[in-house]
């Protein structure tokens, strides 16, 4: 069963509750959360560096992790809540990764669950294994998200089109992350080229006119590759089409969730269907179902220990860059039930 616990920072004891491995003492310090409150100030600077970073890809890390024995077993349905806001510099181009929260399962590489603020976009993403599924984010709503979806799948599956619009937008990536050209400079010749074929593609591939696209192309300028949501996933999503995030910048959020990880091809582990209810502001946003996380395999995982617990990560992780950005933490509240954290309780 999941562990019960509470954490207000009021009593400058984080080392008993989380693990301070991959932030260093001066990452951290206390500071004013909502009514009243005291909160967990989180903080990245200029030449900070990054504990547990792909040598290949410098990072820069501050965060705390659940400790060992207040982490559900993987599997077990866990509520959380809390309230967090951003603040400082976060560049709004360049599609620089900046992630603000994470779930993990056993052996996941990505987060199965993730809050990111990619270019100032607050955003929330789900893991399929290998692929990525965009939840909800605050520059759009979710039925935006599906007609992205929609109209880049038809791009793709259209055999004329569909590669050479594939070719250019992996190159405008490219593009995007070595030359700083951006998706919202719509100045850009390689931008207007690209929105053009991708229009015609749209036209051909769906047989309606396709001028709708490059407006969706402006909301999610944040992806670092646009193909990115093609991908296909088990994961559905129940939201109304009007659901959207509010942003975190200089402002508090309360966020709430209630998380079950499984999937229904696991060899081991738990093997049902996972489940993900995600609450803003105490209003139920999204319903996440479907194989959540990395695929248990005995093959690929038989020469480690047996798997371990869920656990939470909360802070920064980014790519190297300059400037100072804060994610401030308050009211962390955690159990198996919706009792144990409901934020008035």
């Amino acid at each position: 069963m999941t562990p019960r616990f509470r954490d207000d920072f009021s009593k400058n004891d984080l080392a008993q509750k989380w693990y301070l491995g991959q932030i260093h003492e001066s990452q951290y310090r206390y500071g004013d959360g909502p009514d009243g409150g005291r909160a967990l100030v989180i903080s990245l600077s200029t030449g900070d560096d990054g504990a547990a970073c792909n040598v290949e890809v410098p990072c820069q890390r501050a965060e705390i992790r659940l400790a060992k024995d207040c982490r559900p077993a993987h599997g077990d349905e866990i509520w959380q809540s809390y309230a967090f806001r951003i603040v400082g510099a976060v560049p709004d181009t360049g599609s620089v990764r900046t992630v603000i929260g994470e779930w993990k399962a056993p052996f996941d590489d990505s987060p199965c669950i993730a809050q990111r603020f990619d270019d100032g976009i607050f955003h929330i993403t789900a893991q399929d294994d290998v692929e990525r599924a965009n939840i909800l984010f605050d520059n759009g709503t979710r039925a935006d998200i599906v007609e992205f979806e929609t109209a880049l799948a038809a791009i793709g599956n259209h055999p004329g089109l569909g590669p050479p619009a594939m070719h250019i937008a992996h190159s405008l990536a490219e593009l995007k992350d070595h030359a700083g050209i951006t998706f919202d400079n719509l100045n850009d010749p390689a931008w207007t080229e690209f929105r053009v074929m991708l229009d015609k593609a749209v036209a051909a591939a769906r047989g309606v006119n396709g001028g709708r696209l490059g407006e969706l192309f402006d909301k999610f300028y944040f992806l670092r590759s646009p193909m990115e949501v093609v991908k296909r996933t088990s994961i559905r999503v129940e939201a109304a089409d009007t659901a959207r995030l509010r942003s975190p910048d200089n402002d508090w959020v309360r966020m709430m969730y209630r998380i079950k990880l499984g999937r229904t091809d696991n060899e081991y582990g738990p093997k049902h269907e996972g489940e993900v209810d995600i609450y803003m502001d105490g209003d139920l946003v999204a319903k996440v179902r479907g194989n959540i996380g990395n695929r248990l395999r005995f093959e690929e995982h038989a020469h480690l220990p047996e798997f371990g617990p869920m656990y939470f990560k909360f802070g920064l992780y980014r790519d190297v860059l300059p400037g100072t950005v804060e994610v401030h933490l308050a009211d962390y509240r955690q159990g198996p039930a919706m009792a144990d954290i409901f934020p008035t309780a």
